[in-house]
């Protein structure tokens, strides 16, 4: 049997021996299971489906309050404690400008739009 899943819900079992992770789906290796090959590592060219959160903001947020809110989120991320949480669950602490996550939300769009179309997947 085989599951794709994020890490967190299933590190206890992968601890305990009890499921093996073959790959992980990000484009790196993940710190909390530094021995474990990406997708790509295992001859899967291409293969990036890393989960991520990140702060949206309505449209008409004046540009102030984006450029505060992205400094505390931002400052929070890289927190001590924040930051060694995120990584005993298997998270990526990374904070980036609004800019650099517009961009990073306009690629994802563009790919898992293609995958979308290719698959002819539609909304039930």
């Amino acid at each position: 049997m085989a599951m794709f899943s994020g890490i967190s819900p299933v590190i206890g079992n992968v601890k305990a021996g009890k499921l093996k992770v073959l790959a992980v789906s990000s484009k790196q290796r993940v710190d909390l299971l530094p021995n474990v090959p990406t997708f790509i590592e295992a001859g899967v060219p291409a293969f990036d489906a890393a989960a991520w959160n990140g702060l949206l903001a309505p449209r008409a947020t004046p540009a102030t309050v984006v450029a505060y809110l992205n400094e505390v989120a931002i400052k929070a991320v890289h927190a001590p404690e924040v930051k060694e949480r995120m990584l005993r669950f298997g998270g990526v602490p990374v904070g980036s400008s609004s800019e650099e996550f517009a961009e990073f939300l306009r690629a994802e769009r563009a790919k898992w739009g293609k995958v979308i179309q290719s698959a002819k997947l539609q909304l039930d």
